[in-house]
């Protein structure tokens, strides 16, 4: 699909262009090997692209498809900006929550705009939102302590005996 130049793909970016178009953004930095680890399970990834291919703007949805899932990344280059490029981002992203996820499910993101998501229907919580702060320094003295093996089988897995 083109839209104003550019081309709209359904696909995750790759980690280094991921990352640099967070920084072009002034979105938070992600490394290389968080994003490594990340982007392939997003549940689902939109990718804008100039007539060279380079990424000029994203947007992805993260979370367990059930229960929750979060809006995130999306970002569209300055030069690109003013375009509607966002709200293109924006309606591929609600076309697969309407479609594939259960309406009883929590939809949340975290944007520092927000009359393009208020348009789409995204409203304030009743409810104040809470994030972790892994910067304090509680947090970086556990980064050094190893994880005890048999405590999960992959990411988010428990083993039977940490479940108990």
């Amino acid at each position: 699909m083109q839209v104003n130049d550019v081309t709209v793909k359904v696909e995750v970016p790759e980690a280094g262009e991921y990352c640099a178009l967070r920084r072009e953004c002034a979105l938070t930095p992600r490394t290389e090997e968080a994003a490594q680890l990340g982007l392939p399970r997003s549940l689902f990834a939109v990718c804008l692209r100039d007539a060279q291919g380079a990424l000029v703007g994203m947007g992805r949805v993260v979370g367990d498809l059930g229960c929750h899932v979060t809006v995130a990344d999306i970002c569209v280059a300055p030069a690109y900006q003013k375009r509607g490029l966002a709200t293109v981002i924006l309606n591929r992203i609600t076309q697969f929550i309407a479609a594939q996820v259960p309406l009883c499910a929590f939809v949340s993101l975290f944007a520092d705009v927000d009359y393009l998501y208020q348009k789409h229907g995204f409203q304030y919580p009743v409810s104040k939102g809470m994030f972790l702060n892994r910067a304090a320094a509680q947090w970086q003295e556990l980064r050094t302590q190893p994880f005890a093996p048999g405590q999960s089988l992959g990411v988010g897995r428990l083993t039977a005996e940490a479940a108990v």
